[in-house]
């Protein structure tokens, strides 16, 4: 799903941002950055999953159970799963929302 991807990248930006880089290294030198695991993104942005603001909480769970292998399951995602997922990203309080604001 689009939405697991959007925080993915939205993670991406804010270790950018962190670290100061103008563009994304070469996997070569800073292959720790090439995963698709948003627990390990968040440690390498260096935001603390505790220091989300409450109204954030559940919508980070959500987003948090995304898995890029479930771009391959042959099992078709429900609407009412789609709209969750793209809620907890992009709604008022969403989670690509919140890193873009830190």
């Amino acid at each position: 799903m689009a939405a697991g991807y959007a925080v993915e990248f939205a993670l991406k930006a804010c270790v950018m941002r962190r670290e100061g880089l103008g563009a994304w290294p070469a996997k070569k030198t800073r292959p720790e950055l090439y995963t698709h695991n948003l627990r390990e993104l968040f440690r390498l942005a260096g935001i603390e999953l505790g220091s989300a603001p409450e109204e954030v909480r559940a919508p980070l769970r959500t987003v948090l159970d995304w898995d890029r292998a479930l771009e391959y399951n042959l099992t078709v995602i429900s609407p009412a799963q789609a709209r969750t997922m793209v809620a907890a990203a992009f709604g008022e309080s969403g989670v690509v929302a919140w890193l873009i604001g830190l």
